[in-house]
């Protein structure tokens, strides 16, 4: 078993990755990430994903004049240097998450994405939900959303990860 949230994390590193590339310029004919699982199992690692965009894109709605601005998502990465996202990153998912499902063609899933409208329309209900909430039920509420195993037989996480490691980060 795969805990989720370390698959979404996994994830969103790639997803990033593919996304500078883009915003440096190199030209979308050049490269392409395609995630690839069964359609179920992928479409429970993108509905993570999207539910934690979500929530940062609430987070960030909320806090955006705000300088001394934390990420949401520091205390719910696994206990490894490469996977703590500060708020730079925790910004660039939810842009990410709107250009893919803009129909960006950087990033292909072998699951359905949704609509940009559903997503902010989650993001929204989201901000309004938590918008008088203690910080600490933030992140809570982010854990929970992410929280769940992979079924290993389903998801090779292992074979994907060596597949697309970058040992530069």
């Amino acid at each position: 078993m795969r805990e989720l949230p370390e698959a979404a994390y996994n994830t969103i590193h790639w997803i990033n990755e593919a996304m500078n590339l883009r915003h440096a310029g190199m030209p979308l004919s050049a490269y392409r990430l395609h995630l690839e699982a069964n359609t179920a199992t992928a479409q429970r690692v993108w509905n993570a994903i999207k539910r934690l965009a979500a929530l940062a894109s609430a987070n960030q709605r909320r806090y955006h004049e705000n300088e001394d601005y934390v990420p949401l998502f520091d205390e719910i990465t696994p206990d490894n240097p490469e996977f703590a996202y500060n708020a730079r990153q925790e910004r660039r998912l939810v842009t990410s998450v709107r250009l893919i499902l803009s129909g960006d063609p950087t990033v292909r899933l072998s699951c359905p994405t949704g609509t940009l409208e559903e997503f902010e329309e989650d993001a929204q209900r989201i901000g309004n939900e938590l918008k008088h909430e203690h910080r600490s039920i933030w992140k809570y509420y982010a854990k929970k959303r992410v929280a769940g195993q992979l079924d290993a037989k389903d998801y090779d996480f292992t074979a994907l990860e060596e597949l697309y490691y970058d040992p530069f980060l």
